[in-house]
């Protein structure tokens, strides 16, 4: 264990993180979570550990994850219940690698048997329950950010699983917990996907034997600083009663650390490699890598060692002559940076790898493109370009082809009943949607409107038509010479090139969006 306390964020041994969290356990019957106990973070892990059972932590980028695992696998060297601890972390397997190669990679070192038998001991010991199985960052080795990459991934990772098993795994919330097909995959109840049936059986694994998972949620407390921005803010010397995002202070220290380096002018150059190589999946680099790329500046002297690379406050040692970013975040923040520029952004959807886009990446590009807010359109245009767009397990580049004129207000009650009053002369057929059923009417829902006469009284006249079907929406459009968007275009045009997640940005708004919360609590 000590190698795994030496690295970053390196323990103290007197120190425990002090975090708090909900221990979810599903329900045998109906499969549902619920939540079992509240209490501190690593309590709640002292206790699977001794009792067994296998565990999801999850938590937003920089909550403590890391820190937490890395402190359980050190505390249980006095129990006897879990008599060997395996920490792995799982941002270092590389996308092309077997979960067997990497086991057998990381163990090699440490186990007195030939390689080609590092994984059967692992396994054994594993499978038997005498063994506290960490894996740290399960979501930063899943191929694709795809329901179908954690499947080929969890796939491999079952073959360790049991009912025996003390395995913990930590994901970034946004990923695993997001996903509904993939907390159903953890409940270990709906294991009913053909493709996940035959991924599991070519794994040798009964998918009926895939035991459930816990799930460890810590909280969220937006208004407490989480353990990387306090670890952060040390660096950039920044003041803990009031730090500014993770955003800002992880550009700080990526400037300062360059800057004292005298390497501020090659930050561009920084950005376009590391960047496009997050997008790509390369998180792991040599030296050589970085001398090809970046130049032999990089290095003090010369030579290459971690100790003569200028940038090493940025860097962890991960091999002989290989590095990867102390944290995952840091790149992720030079992908955002690097999408802020459209032709990056058309770079990387004709790549041909599919960009791995994590929400965070996404969060980080939002905030770093308020530095310079686009100006107002008053045309209420699209451009043409690639946007960012799908649910947050699901981020993805697509491309508007040609520029796009929205409506600015809302179809109004008296532009729709021209359209009737049109209707009820001509008839709709020569605007009506091709698979239209023959029964539709374009009259609105009469049934579903809170006021009768909605539509008659002229009051009502500038207020938004309401209650109309899709085909009578699409045969209005084509009345007035237009047409409905795409739910592409509809998106990109609500969430702009930074991917905000509302029109108006990231943060929830109930006074300025018609929703059920919206409306909870009144009359």
């Amino acid at each position: 264990m000590a190698d795994v306390i030496g690295t970053y964020p390196e323990l103290v041994a007197t120190d425990r993180l002090t975090l708090s969290g909900d221990l979810l356990t599903t329900d045998e019957h109906t499969g549902e979570q619920r939540v079992s106990q509240v209490g501190a973070a690593d309590e709640l892990l002292d206790e699977v550990a001794a009792a067994g059972g296998n565990l999801l932590i999850v938590g937003r980028s920089g909550s403590g994850k890391t820190t937490l695992l890395k402190q359980l696998v050190a505390r249980s060297a006095t129990t006897e219940q879990r008599r060997y601890r395996f920490y792995f972390d799982m941002s270092l397997k590389r996308r092309d690698e077997e979960f067997r190669e990497f086991v057998t990679r990381m163990l090699a070192p440490y186990m007195e048997v030939e390689n080609s038998h590092v994984f059967e001991v692992f396994h054994y010991f594993a499978r038997s329950g005498s063994v506290l199985v960490a894996l740290d960052a399960v979501d930063e080795a899943v191929p694709l950010m795809t329901q179908a990459g954690f499947l080929e991934l969890f796939a491999e990772l079952a073959q360790v699983l049991t009912a025996e098993s003390a395995v913990i795994t930590s994901s970034r919330v946004s990923f695993l917990e997001d996903s509904p097909q993939v907390r159903r995959l953890l409940d270990g109840t709906a294991l009913v996907s053909e493709k996940l049936v035959q991924q599991l059986h070519a794994q040798g694994v009964n998918p009926l034997q895939v035991p459930r998972f816990s799930a460890l949620r810590l909280h969220d407390t937006v208004a407490v600083a989480s353990p990387l921005e306090m670890r952060l803010a040390g660096e950039v010397g920044h003041a803990h009663h009031e730090l500014p995002h993770l955003t800002e202070l992880a550009w700080t220290h990526i400037s300062r650390v360059t800057a004292a380096a005298g390497l501020e002018r090659t930050l561009p150059s920084f950005v376009a490699y590391f960047g496009s190589a997050f997008l790509r999946g390369h998180t792991i680099f040599t030296f050589i890598d970085l001398v090809n790329n970046l130049g032999i500046d990089l290095f003090e002297g010369g030579r290459l060692t971690y100790e003569a690379l200028r940038l090493r406050g940025l860097f962890r040692l991960v091999g002989p002559s290989t590095v990867a970013f102390i944290h995952s975040a840091y790149q992720e923040l030079l992908a955002a940076e690097y999408l802020r520029d459209p032709g990056n952004r058309e770079a990387a959807l004709e790549s041909a790898t599919p960009p791995r886009l994590t929400e965070q990446v996404r969060e980080f590009l939002h905030r770093r493109s308020h530095a310079a807010p686009p100006p107002p359109d008053e045309e209420h245009v699209l451009p043409a370009g690639v946007y960012l767009v799908g649910p947050s397990h699901h981020l993805m580049l697509r491309r508007i082809e040609r520029p796009l004129r929205f409506d600015r207000f809302p179809v109004t009650v008296a532009r729709y009943n021209r359209f009737l009053e049109a209707v009820r002369q001509e008839g709709s057929h020569r605007w009506d949607h091709p698979d239209q059923p023959a029964e539709v009417s374009h009259k609105p829902w009469q049934e579903r409107l809170r006021i009768q006469d909605y539509f008659t009284d002229p009051a009502y006249e500038n207020y938004p038509a309401v209650c109309i079907s899709y085909w009578s929406a699409y045969a209005f459009a084509r009345y007035e010479g237009k047409r409905l968007p795409t739910s592409l275009e509809w998106e990109a045009a609500a969430r702009g090139t930074d991917g905000r997640l509302f029109p108006w940005g990231d943060d929830i708004d109930l006074d300025i969006v018609s929703c059920a919360d919206s409306w909870s609590g009144r009359h």
